[in-house]
């Protein structure tokens, strides 16, 4: 078997945030359903479609490396979707609904951003 390098891990990782990236999509329109505050569904249906760029972009840096878009399932982003759906059903009905989706939508964000920077920072040693 071939050793594992910094490309393999940056290959795996970008699967990684290929699944973590449309999952946001999905889970930010149904931020956008959920959402009570008319500024809150319009943030969150840009946000969607923002990240639905993303994707798109995401597809064009496989195709730079050659290799195919495939997604790999990421257990954090679907960690964050399941507490996100938990929480929905809790105050879903409730005056806190917006903010526990804000909440929700934030960890969802800080998990994206952090991906990113790490693929960056690969990317700049010459991945």
């Amino acid at each position: 078997m071939a050793e594992k390098t910094l490309r393999n891990a940056f290959y795996e990782t970008l699967k990684d945030v290929y699944y973590a990236e449309k999952q946001s999509v999905r889970a930010l329109k149904k931020s956008a359903k959920a959402a009570t505050a008319p500024e809150l569904k319009e943030a969150f249906t840009n946000h969607a479609e923002e990240s639905a760029g993303q994707v798109e972009r995401l597809v064009q840096v496989f195709e730079i490396l050659g290799k195919p878009a495939r997604s790999k399932t990421c257990e954090a982003m679907q960690g964050l979707t399941a507490e996100m759906e938990e929480d929905l059903e809790d105050f879903g009905d409730t005056e806190a609904a917006d903010d526990v989706l804000i909440g929700c939508s934030q960890a969802i964000e800080h998990y994206e951003i952090a991906r990113y920077g790490l693929l960056k920072t690969w990317a700049a040693r010459s991945v």
